[in-house]
């Protein structure tokens, strides 16, 4: 046995392993152009404004909580800042609550940090006077004022009782001559019990139609855009983001980095006169049923790509399998049977051909070396050859291709999904959405695409072969030991299958 013949195939395993988990950790979504990029001083355009100078604290007064509760959320508003202090995000699995706190502390008592804060230009109030809570029979207000000595400042948080969906209604009223400049800013999502695995990204949709996805470790800080429909953030499984801006508030859109979170800013016109505005948030989980309703452009962030419907579709059933079962990795595991099932027709039928290829093969080997002094002899018996049995098609790659969309559709609907999130399997898979912490699964993973594999080769495969089998399981068992829990369980059920299916027709003779 040459040894090159035993390294190659065991570097091309540790180079794409190595490849893979590089891939995944920089890796954060499509870098594409941003809307403009502003100068370091006032030459051709503006600055950013990045910093909020507040009023003098003798106009301190005592803090006002507001509680406003819908099914889906618990928010908590503040007269210092007319702010969204807290946010408690909650839904429900197999019959029990379970509430995620996404604003995070400490950063949130910051007060540059706290979500939808107005900054103007110069000397920003900050303590604001509680006007009033109305409730109707969709939505519930929250009204604040402030007076300074620039302008009269009322803000009103619409929260509708329906959807994941935070109204901001502004009204600028500007003191005497005084031209004032308008900032809306509100931070990150921020999940504390995931804070040391967080990825930021910022989003949004500009005056071209572009959705736009930027890690924030890659994003350039003076970027921006202009006019844009959608402007926010996301982390693993939140989104806070602008979906709409009826009065067309946002001249400007940028963000600040602070300790791995991003402050978003809308920057409206200066204004002389007063004037009113009407923006809409989404704030909420990275679940398709929840962001359609509020605004369907959003739905790109949920990165399910070209097999969007598919995943969508694998998503459902995973929830309707869930709902009987309590159980998450049984509902993956069920699925990925049913999958099996359904393509089972398509994947023997492949493989017959595939066997008929494979013996049209050896057969013209055969008769290319009889006849290989005899051009004429050749093309004779290629002829009988292609009459008794058929000239082999692609047919054989059709179960493949078939395979490939319900894969990529489940895996990108595990990857963006909280449902998994806390979501237990069996002893010790305590959290689908977090990897398996004795490297378990991963284990299992590549012994049963090692077994798949030898199984499925001739009898007469060599020990290379068998080598090259081992490598690239290996292979799969180091790219799955990083991956969620509920990913790598399905990858694992997937190949387990594909060994069974395969030990199961060759005991039938098939």
């Amino acid at each position: 046995m040459n040894i090159k013949d035993l390294l190659g195939p065991l570097l091309l395993a540790v180079g794409l392993t190595v490849l893979f988990r590089s891939f995944w950790g920089w890796y954060q979504g499509p870098q594409t152009d941003v809307g403009f990029v502003a100068p370091l001083s006032k030459v051709e355009q503006e600055p950013l404004y990045l910093e909020v100078d507040f009023e003098d604290d003798q106009k301190k007064n005592e803090e006002v909580l507001t509680k406003v509760s819908t099914d889906h959320a618990n928010y908590t508003f503040s007269n210092h800042g007319a702010a969204l202090t807290d946010l408690q995000l909650t839904r429900s699995m197999d019959g029990q609550k379970q509430v995620f706190s996404v604003l995070g502390t400490p950063p949130a008592l910051e007060r540059e940090m706290r979500p939808f804060l107005v900054a103007l230009d110069e000397k920003t109030p900050y303590y604001y006077t509680f006007k009033a809570k109305n409730e109707k029979e969709d939505r519930i207000e929250v009204v604040y004022e402030v007076k300074s000595d620039r302008a009269t400042i009322e803000k009103t948080f619409t929260v509708y009782k329906d959807r994941h969906e935070l109204g901001i209604g502004l009204t600028i009223t500007p003191r005497g001559n005084e031209s004032v400049r308008t900032r809306l800013i509100w931070p990150s999502p921020f999940l504390q019990a995931i804070q040391d695995e967080e990825v930021i990204n910022a989003l949004s949709v500009d005056v071209t139609g572009k959705f736009v996805k930027t890690a924030e470790k890659n994003l350039d800080p003076r970027a921006g855009f202009f006019n844009p429909s959608i402007f926010g953030t996301e982390d693993k499984y939140f989104i806070n983001s602008l979906v709409s801006d009826t009065n067309g508030f946002a001249k400007r859109a940028y963000y600040k980095s602070i300790d791995r979170r991003l402050l978003s800013f809308l920057e409206a016109q200066e204004i002389t006169k007063e004037a009113t505005w009407n923006m809409s948030f989404y704030i909420g989980p990275k679940e398709w049923t929840t962001i359609r309703p509020v605004n369907a452009q959003l739905e790109k962030a949920l990165d399910y790509g070209f097999f969007s419907p598919i995943a969508k579709g694998m998503l459902y059933l995973l929830n309707l399998l869930n709902k009987y079962l309590h159980n998450y990795g049984f509902a993956i595991l069920l699925i990925t049977l049913l999958l099996k099932l359904l393509l089972l027709p398509f994947t023997f039928s492949g493989q017959q051909k595939m066997k008929k290829m494979q013996e049209y093969q050896k057969k013209l080997a055969y008769i290319q070396q009889r006849f290989k002094n005899d051009p004429e002899g050749l093309n004779q018996a290629r002829e009988e050859l292609i009459r008794k049995h058929g000239l082999p098609g692609v047919g054989g790659c059709l179960p493949l291709f078939l395979q490939i969309p319900f894969f990529i559709g489940l895996y990108s609907a595990l990857n963006n999904s909280i449902e998994l999130y806390r979501a237990p399997f069996i002893f010790w898979i305590k959290d689908l959405s977090i990897p398996d912490p004795y490297f378990i699964l991963p284990l299992l993973v590549a012994i049963s695409a090692f077994l798949g594999s030898v199984s499925a080769q001739d009898q007469k495969a060599g020990f290379k072969q068998v080598f090259i089998a081992f490598a690239i399981s290996a292979f799969l068992g180091a790219w799955t030991s990083y991956l969620a829990a509920g990913l790598v369980l399905f990858i694992f059920a997937n190949a387990f299958l594909h060994f069974l299916q395969t030990k199961g027709q060759q005991a039938l003779g098939l």
